[in-house]
């Protein structure tokens, strides 16, 4: 068997060619990622005699051809020169040639001389080099596998992909991470695979069970063993969504305004996921920036606004095995993962860990790779079928493979479950759209929506106490502003039920939406078919459509306190602080008289204006009356109505919690009235009404949204 390591980019003028008797061993491990474990990196490791110093001549023929052989016995070499393989760069491409045949194409990772002419050359697979790179990340929206993939891959290494997984749409999220470490998210999400296309180059393609390989007992070495998993009961997989709000919580994530250094195109990577809204202060300018990362300059901070980050879990039980014990497989930080592939990847993990047994068996390979299907027989001579998870060979006179199969095992859940979805409101009959029923797997997800809950509606102002008298000897305390009336909190959103549907034997569904709840009122449930959105949670960050963005069964915000109204402090009149820009009422105007009572002095009666109504969201408080003193007689002016507080907004989105109504404001206090060294005719003002709390917003219609 010839064996022929060619080393360099260029094959027709390479850094080093090393030949059969110059190659003393050489093994290899290939692996494919079934479930995503882990993105395998493939290796190549072989030792090899070298003769050659710093440079080498290479033979214009093989030895011992008679047309080369010089008079002396010695072959005739050629001006070629080749690398010693110590001066052999990281990175230099390495193909394996076997009997003339392309075997592999590797990158070199490293070199260890091992005597004075032997050397050992480890090769890795691309994801090795991927291994060392950084990418990124972002936020995706539909973009194509093809895009992503490149985007990741860059110029690294060349790749070719099928058709097939070219125009899958990836949706999530990917963080700044080691270009391995987004491509097997990307991998394990679609459920493609890594193989190789004629030129030895990666190709992306999904592993197929149409070409089974059968592998005849006398290629099989009854060395190996069989492992008997422990089956899991379910597999729980986290969808992730991901989604930008005004509400979101903003965070720090660079400050040198305390002087320790001034940023001079400086990277920044943000350490707990990704941001929107990135502003600076300061000097700081942004370059260039991305979710998860940033290029700045200058003195000052920067922050960002937190990606609103809604999960839910999706389980998958094992048929026949919903009694036993559980043990349940988790995946739960697979960001790419949401409802348009979730099922297909929980469907996938799932049949891999039902496997009925692990085998390890030798073979003498003939072409198989890891990610074929086959048939053949375990060590102990049972027949069994399945698909080899990788191999790990030595190469001789034959190839020995050490492989791992999983048996029973068709990964035949890939891509995404779902590309479409609708929006169902009101009431009716759905008619199920003849696309999904004529899929291999006819089925749907139903998030099925409540109605939003009204929002409470906010609570009436106090009144303003009544102005008093006061005279010569005598001085009450000054009469207080009503206070402001309570805020309403909001209405809480509908609950949320997420279903798998299996559409066999149906043709349509009968479904009705709740109405959303009025102020102070609760929403009405969805159902569609024989699901009520009663079963389900209300999402703690509300539920977003992957395919439009929209963002449903969201939270509200409270009300506003009303306004304190104004009130007498000894001499000095203020008014409670504005309500967001509304203003409190003014006072009224005071007034004054003087006489003389017979055989008195001058005796002075004053009325002194009414205080101003406390002001609330959406109105301003009104204005305290005049005071009056005339003639013998003072009386203090009514005090202002507090202005009444406006509704809460109605939820906007289905689902959606309506918003606390507003409370209203406070009275003013009366005027009060007083004489001095007269007979006393004086009576102090009202005090003005409270305002009305505003309703509560209306909570959103239900609705139901279907993926298919």
């Amino acid at each position: 068997m010839g064996h022929k390591l060619v080393i360099g980019a260029d094959i027709n003028n390479p850094e080093c060619q090393i030949e059969d008797g110059d190659i003393v061993g050489m093994n290899g491990i290939t692996a494919v990622d079934l479930v995503g474990s882990e993105l395998s990196i493939d290796t190549l490791t072989a030792s090899v005699d070298f003769y050659g110093g710093d440079t080498s001549y290479q033979l214009i023929v093989p030895k011992y051809s008679d047309i080369a052989i010089s008079t002396d016995g010695y072959a005739i070499a050629s001006n070629q020169v080749y690398a010693n393989p110590r001066n052999l760069n990281y990175g230099t491409l390495v193909r394996y040639f076997r009997d003339g045949t392309l075997a592999c194409k590797m990158y070199l990772s490293d070199v260890k001389r091992m005597a004075k002419n032997r050397y050992w050359l480890h090769c890795v697979s691309p994801v090795g080099l991927l291994e060392g790179q950084m990418h990124y990340g972002g936020i995706y929206h539909g973009e194509s596998f093809a895009s992503v993939a490149s985007e990741i891959i860059g110029n690294s290494v060349p790749f070719s992909m099928a058709e097939e997984v070219r125009n899958i749409k990836v949706y999530g999220w990917l963080p700044y991470g080691t270009k391995r470490s987004n491509l097997h998210q990307l991998l394990f999400a679609t459920g493609v695979m890594i193989g190789r296309n004629a030129a030895g180059d990666m190709e992306f393609r999904f592993i197929s069970n149409k070409d089974v390989k059968d592998i005849p007992k006398k290629r099989i070495y009854y060395d190996g063993s069989v492992e008997y998993p422990a089956l899991v009961s379910a597999v729980d997989v986290t969808e992730h969504s991901f989604f930008a709000l005004s509400t979101d919580e903003t965070v720090t994530v660079y400050d040198n305004t305390d002087g320790s250094e001034t940023a001079d195109n400086t990277f920044l990577a943000f350490p707990n996921g990704p941001l929107h809204s990135l502003s600076t202060t300061g000097s700081l300018v942004i370059h260039s920036s991305g979710v998860n990362w940033a290029v700045v300059t200058g003195t000052g901070i920067l922050t960002g606004k937190k990606f609103t980050h809604s999960t839910r879990i999706l389980r998958k039980q094992a048929p026949g095995r919903d009694t036993q014990r559980e043990n349940v497989k988790k995946v739960a930080e697979a960001y790419l993962v949401n409802a348009t592939n979730s099922d297909n990847v929980a469907s996938r993990v799932l049949a891999y860990f039902s496997s009925h047994k692990t085998v390890t068996a030798s073979i003498v390979e003939d072409g198989e790779r890891p990610g074929d299907m086959i048939t053949g027989y375990d060590p102990y001579d049972e027949p069994i079928s399945g698909i080899i998870a990788s191999m790990q060979s030595n190469v001789s006179s034959n190839i020995k493979s050490e492989c791992k199969i999983i048996t029973d095992y068709s990964p035949i859940w890939q891509g995404n479950n779902y590309t479409k979805y609708t929006i169902l409101t009101g009431s009716g009959v759905w008619t199920i759209p003849a696309e999904i029923l004529a899929k291999p797997r006819p089925i749907l997800q139903a998030v099925i929506i409540g109605a939003g809950d009204g929002g409470f509606a906010g609570a009436d102002g106090e009144p303003g106490a009544n102005g008093v008298y006061q005279s010569y000897d005598y001085t009450p305390a000054a009469p207080p502003g009503g206070k402001g009336g309570a805020a309403g909190g909001p209405g809480t959103p509908g609950k949320v039920l997420t279903v798998t549907i299996d559409c066999t034997g149906l043709t349509a569904i009968n479904y009705a939406c709740g109405v959303g709840g009025a102020s102070n009122a609760r929403g009405g449930a969805s159902v569609f078919g024989a699901y009520s959105s009663d079963s389900g949670v209300t999402p703690q960050n509300g539920i977003a459509n992957i395919f439009s963005g929209e963002i449903y069964a969201t939270k509200n915000v409270p009300g506003v306190d009303g306004g304190r109204g104004r009130e007498a402090n000894d001499y000095d009149f203020p008014g409670e602080p504005t309500v967001y820009g509304w203003k409190p009422g003014e006072d009224g105007q005071s007034d004054r008289s003087e006489g003389h009572a017979p055989g008195a002095a001058t005796a002075v009666w004053v009325g002194v204006g009414g205080h101003g109504g406390g002001a609330a969201y959406g109105s301003n408080g009104q204005n305290g009356g005049d005071g009056s003193g005339r003639g013998d007689s003072g009386y203090g002016g009514a005090g202002g109505a507090g202005a009444n507080g406006a509704n809460g907004a109605n939820a906007t989105v289905l689902g959606g919690a309506g918003a606390g109504g507003n409370g209203g404001g406070g009275g003013g206090s009366g005027g009060n009235a007083y004489s001095y060294r007269g007979q006393a005719y004086a009576r102090g003002g009202a005090g003005g009404p409270g305002g009305k709390g505003g309703a509560g917003g209306n909570g959103g219609p239900g609705g139901i949204l279907i993926y298919y």
